[in-house]
């Protein structure tokens, strides 16, 4: 007869909770990072225009149109919305897996990039969370009354920084269910930096506003760059601020340089 309570009987292993566990990690993780972009929007709200009143009409912005030459083409240097990244993409050289997070995430993009971006005047602002999370904000008021900001966020499993198997769960979920939960994703593509990546545009719920995405992973590391213009708030067109192919050229490349910075 099998043994009841106090008998010695054999009873079954408790289940295991590990994909709950990692669960429980990757919402955390997921909450951390949209509450990082609720912060950014309402930066955008406050700051966007805040000097458009006091600027003669002849410099206020022109409805969100990008600047073009008498063919149509990217004006170089002129408009930071429609920069695409410098003319040699960046060779990723980093060492072997597990990686740690780096020493300054602000140091993830070279300066060429920084002044085509607009934002080589602006200081980044670096916050890191527990030993699993790292972020490096830049805020951008332009002289035209648009608002850029850009952030890399390096993420490692939570509840086990060196497990490949968590980091690529970890990228699948945010891959689905976070990138863009602030908007609507109007494209996305994947990539090929790292081991998996995608590249997103999201139309944010604020008017005109839209945010680049490149996520990516490499062994245990998942690097999230976002890189987000708001309109003037005198513009009510409702004009795009980002085009969906310079999108596609700009922000593989600042995936790759944000890899770069990996240890």
């Amino acid at each position: 007869m099998p043994g009841g309570p106090g008998m010695g009987g054999d009873y079954p292993p408790p289940p295991k909770r590990t994909g709950l566990w990692i669960a429980l990690g990757v919402g955390a993780v997921l909450l951390v990072l949209t509450l990082v972009g609720v912060v950014i929007t309402l930066a955008v709200s406050g700051l966007s225009g805040s000097h458009e009143a006091d600027r003669p009409r002849s410099e206020k912005s022109d409805g969100g149109n990008p600047s073009e030459d008498a063919d149509g083409a990217q004006d170089p240097g002129s408009d930071p919305s429609r920069y695409t990244g410098p003319d040699e993409p960046t060779k990723v050289e980093i060492g072997s897996a597990p990686h740690k997070l780096p020493k300054d995430p602000c140091a993830a993009l070279s300066k060429e990039t920084r002044v085509g971006l607009g934002i080589d005047g602006e200081k980044g602002e670096a916050t890191e969370t527990a030993d699993s999370l790292s972020i490096c904000n830049w805020y951008h008021l332009a002289d035209d009354g648009t608002f850029h900001n850009v952030r890399i966020t390096y993420t490692l499993p939570p509840d086990d920084n060196t497990s490949v198997s968590k980091a690529e769960y970890l990228y699948n979920f945010y891959a689905e269910e976070g990138v863009g939960i602030l908007g609507d994703r109007v494209e996305d593509e994947k990539s090929d930096v790292g081991d998996e990546s995608i590249v997103v545009l999201t139309k944010m719920d604020d008017e005109g506003h839209h945010e680049a995405t490149a996520l990516v992973r490499k062994d245990n590391m998942m690097i999230e760059v976002d890189r987000g213009i708001s309109p003037n708030k005198s513009d009510t067109s409702g004009e795009p601020t980002m085009r969906w192919a310079d999108v596609q050229k700009l922000m593989p490349e600042l995936g790759r340089q944000a890899l770069n910075n990996v240890g």
